[in-house]
């Protein structure tokens, strides 16, 4: 189930990954990170970087949709996320179905449970976003705290959904041990106004208060 799979996501995250989210944000999604100081971020110390030398870094936009309840028809929300080229490798996300989404284009992947909860998140459907329809070109395996959601590139969303700020900022650092100087140096910043974390800490509380609806 979708609780089952978010408690076991709880006690993952990669040791060297860090997110970085508004300052007093008890949820990713309320807060506001301007590009700005986004890219500002970037420039932290203990960052690893890719094989084209870039930060390994991904932004985080949060948002979601109506839909429909696949169990009676009623109306409900699906959550849906913007992620960079980046963001599926980092994050974990690994598809079943289909295939990844295409940078700098209107598709979805979706979660492999969401279709027995919402109606039209199967592979192939179609979600009617403000711009028009965006296709579902696969499916991942429900192993991430994102299971009941949309995913797709972060740029058409954020134009698409008319936003200008992230919610999160998750960075890979050079290894755990630079975690504590990557942390000063955010939080320490007058230009910026962010808390930081470990990832793993960050999904433990996220998921914490997510449970605690149901």
């Amino acid at each position: 189930s979708l609780v089952e799979a978010m408690r076991a996501y709880s006690n993952t995250g990669d040791p060297r990954d860090a997110i970085i989210v508004s300052k007093n944000s008890q949820w990713e999604g309320n807060g506001s990170i301007p590009i700005g100081q986004a890219r500002i971020m970037l420039n932290a110390p203990g960052i690893a970087r890719a094989a084209d030398r870039a930060p390994m870094a991904d932004f985080g936009f949060l948002n979601g949709v109506p839909g429909l309840s696949a169990r009676d028809g009623s109306r409900s929300y699906i959550p849906i996320r913007g992620m960079t080229p980046k963001g599926p490798a980092m994050r974990g996300i690994k598809i079943k179905e289909g295939r990844m989404f295409r940078p700098g284009t209107h598709e979805f992947i979706a979660g492999e449970g969401m279709l027995n909860r919402l109606k039209n998140t199967g592979l192939g459907d179609k979600m009617i976003m403000p711009d028009g329809e965006w296709p579902i070109v696969g499916i991942y395996a429900d192993t991430t705290e994102f299971a009941g959601t949309l995913v797709g590139d972060i740029e058409p969303m954020m134009q698409t959904m008319r936003r200008n700020a992230y919610n999160s900022v998750q960075v890979r650092l050079e290894s755990p041990e630079a975690y504590p100087a990557f942390r000063r140096a955010i939080t320490s910043n007058p230009a910026l106004s962010a808390d930081v974390y470990r990832v793993k800490e960050w999904n433990a509380r996220s998921v914490a208060s997510t449970l605690s609806f149901f």
